[in-house]
């Protein structure tokens, strides 16, 4: 049995759909990982118990999915949990995971559609979590750039270097803004302020004509 969870942004309207298909293992594993760390918090948390014959029925089926409903409604009123890498990577990890490999191995389409989600339910569950979101975007960067899709490409690469304009030192910047430059003048644009952003913090930092391109970067990251 495969249970889909729709997962949407509170306190304001979201018509954007992001979800994720988990099985009952997969809800086990992730009570097991809480309780680590969080017993005393959910003491009085009720773990569906699992049905010892395999009862399909629709009522049972429906009985299950409420009670799951609750569980993660439940978790996520703890706000311990509810920020906690373990609750957090319930909902989008395994899907990382997919879309790296099949970014690693050059399929770029399959890659991109997961990482597409991906990015969507990073942007409900992990507005706090910068580096997550930068990660992503700059994935799905570099496989619109191997798609030729030129411009969602310079896109993503904006947004990434928008969310870390504060973070002058996070590796990925310098890549990141170069690859953005790179592709900005293949559509044409101005991009001399951000070459100028660019010297300045090759400067500041010393870096050296070596640095890693964003996809060498990006095809480190979540390896099994």
């Amino acid at each position: 049995m495969v249970y889909k969870v729709v997962v949407i942004k509170s306190g304001t309207y979201d018509g954007s759909q992001a979800y994720v298909e988990r099985r009952y293992s997969d809800f086990e594993k992730l009570h097991k990982n809480i309780l680590k760390d969080f017993k005393e918090e959910i003491e009085e948390i009720t773990f569906p118990k699992k049905t010892m014959a395999r009862c399909f029925m629709q009522e049972k089926i429906t009985e299950r999915k409420l009670a799951f409903m609750d569980y993660l409604r439940q978790l996520h009123a703890i706000k311990d949990i509810r920020e906690s890498d373990k609750f957090i990577e319930f909902f989008f990890l395994p899907e990382v995971q997919e879309g790296y490999n099949c970014l690693r191995s050059g399929q770029y389409v399959r890659a991109l559609n997961c990482l597409l989600n991906v990015l969507s339910l990073q942007e409900k569950l992990c507005t706090r979590y910068y580096e997550r979101l930068v990660l992503t975007l700059s994935a799905l960067s570099v496989c619109c750039r191997d798609l030729s899709n030129i411009e969602d490409a310079y896109q993503f690469c904006e947004k990434g270097g928008i969310i870390l304009y504060n973070h002058s030192c996070h590796k990925y910047l310098i890549p990141l803004l170069t690859l953005q430059i790179t592709l900005g003048n293949e559509l044409g644009k101005n991009m001399r302020d951000l070459q100028q952003k660019v010297t300045e913090l090759e400067e500041l930092h010393g870096c050296q004509s070596n640095l890693p391109s964003l996809k060498e970067l990006v095809v480190q990251e979540y390896i099994q």
